[in-house]
């Protein structure tokens, strides 16, 4: 911190470090601070938003509302879409025409974006159909842990973006569900970072279940080969 400091970003749940979520005493105190310095509190949504933690946005559920608010992945349903929202005091710095891109805000990525944002509260994923299925498979995920305590040494994260903490190699974890035809990301070499779509069915997760046990029961023993 200087006193040329404007600006902290923050993830709600660290996604390359390893699916972390933030801890909630710690946002609540870091938004007391920026605002008795006049500082910009901004959070960076672009893989917790668009429903991946069981709200709209992360910062819903922490009760933290960010002077700026990063968005995209999901965002766009597959096509290249992002969006930066402000509060209203802030929006006057940004009046329409003040920030562009050669092919921002095309309509093709926009309508994409906007049938996300329908699908999501008409086909009911927002505000509960979601989170129900996320409970679902955080409960499968936890009898998993109960066959493979020895492998799955944690399980952390928020609705659908999850981290399963492994005492290492999960390189060859992930390799492991490739051959499943599963893809999964090993963020670093002791998390496997799970990024399931939020329409995920009963029935699919009952198939990643099933690959899992099979992915684990071939690993043999921590550190073998």
């Amino acid at each position: 911190m200087t006193p040329e400091t404007v600006a902290i970003f923050v993830e709600p749940v660290q996604g390359e470090g390893g699916v972390v979520p933030v801890d909630p005493a710690f946002l609540k105190a870091l938004r007391r601070f920026t605002r008795d310095r006049d500082i910009l509190l901004v959070f960076d949504e672009i893989q917790t938003g668009i429903g991946r933690t069981g709200t709209l946005f992360a910062y819903e559920s922490y009760d933290v509302v960010p002077d700026i608010l990063l968005s995209a992945k999901a965002l766009g349903g597959g096509l290249p879409l992002g969006a930066l929202l402000t509060t209203s005091p802030l929006s006057e710095f940004l009046p329409p025409g003040s920030h562009g891109s050669t092919f921002g805000g095309n309509p093709l990525a926009c309508a994409a974006g906007l049938a996300v944002l329908e699908a999501l509260y008409e086909e009911g994923y927002l505000p509960v159909g979601g989170q129900r299925i996320a409970e679902n498979l955080w409960e499968e995920l936890a009898s998993l842990k109960e066959l493979y305590p020895e492998w799955i040494r944690e399980i952390r994260g928020r609705g659908m973006m999850i981290g399963l903490v492994l005492p290492g190699q999960a390189g060859e974890v992930k390799d492991r569900f490739l051959q499943e035809k599963i893809l999964v990301n090993a963020t670093g070499p002791e998390v496997i970072r799970l990024l399931p779509p939020v329409n995920l069915s009963l029935e699919e997760i009952a198939t990643f279940i099933q690959s899992a046990d099979r992915v684990f029961a071939s690993m043999g023993k921590p550190g073998g080969s």
